[in-house]
């Protein structure tokens, strides 16, 4: 139920404890480490090919973000244009997400953010967390385990079994 809270309140949300973790300096990842927002990486996760052959990084994303399709001669991908696209992305949302500090816990799709398809226009996260907005978020997390520290406790053991 807390994991489901989370996880459903806001599209930031800690996937497990060392999230809380990775802005502290002593575990900080360059900033390099990091792929601006939660956009999966085409491939890396799963593939989704519709029935009109339309081939996607997965089922949520609109069509017209097809990274190419299939039919009786084969797969037919493009990955040059697919770098190209993805990389005109991260590069309009960077700054956005750079100084974020849910930049590392993000689930956030690009797909999705108004103005993805205008090559000249700078994306920006309208979930985007200031420090003032990150102490806001701990704090109520700290505020619900202390309430409901056996749900906690229960959510915990779950996850680590």
């Amino acid at each position: 139920m807390l994991y489901s809270l989370l996880r459903f309140s806001t599209p930031n949300y800690f996937r497990s404890l060392s999230y809380l973790f990775k802005n502290n300096p002593v575990f900080r990842m360059n900033s390099g480490d990091i792929i601006p927002s939660g956009t999966c990486l085409p491939f890396q996760k799963k593939i989704f090919i519709s029935s009109q052959g339309d081939i996607k990084p997965c089922e949520k994303i609109p069509i017209r973000f097809s990274l190419g399709f299939a039919d009786d001669n084969g797969m037919h991908i493009d990955s040059n244009h697919i770098a190209a696209f993805y990389n005109s992305i991260y590069k309009r949302i960077w700054n956005n997400c750079q100084d974020c500090k849910m930049r590392s816990n993000c689930n956030v799709c690009t797909f999705y953010l108004d103005g993805v398809l205008d090559a000249n226009k700078r994306l920006n996260c309208q979930y985007y967390k200031d420090e003032s907005d990150y102490s806001k978020i701990i704090s109520q997390l700290i505020e619900m385990i202390e309430k409901n520290y056996s749900l906690y406790l229960n959510c915990i053991n779950t996850i680590i079994e």
